[in-house]
């Protein structure tokens, strides 16, 4: 981690293109949790 500007995190190091990871994790969430990922909400297209 580079900087913790509050409500985002700048990361510098340690990520290669395709991780992935929690956008938004919970405050219990902590090193070593086991986690899963789930699919992508597919987007609702707004009736005409």
């Amino acid at each position: 981690m580079a900087r913790d500007l509050g409500t985002t995190i700048e990361v510098n190091d340690g990520l290669k293109p395709g991780d992935k990871v929690i956008r938004n994790p919970p405050v219990q969430l902590v090193e070593g949790t086991k986690v899963s990922v789930a699919a992508a909400p597919v987007p609702v297209k707004p009736a005409r």
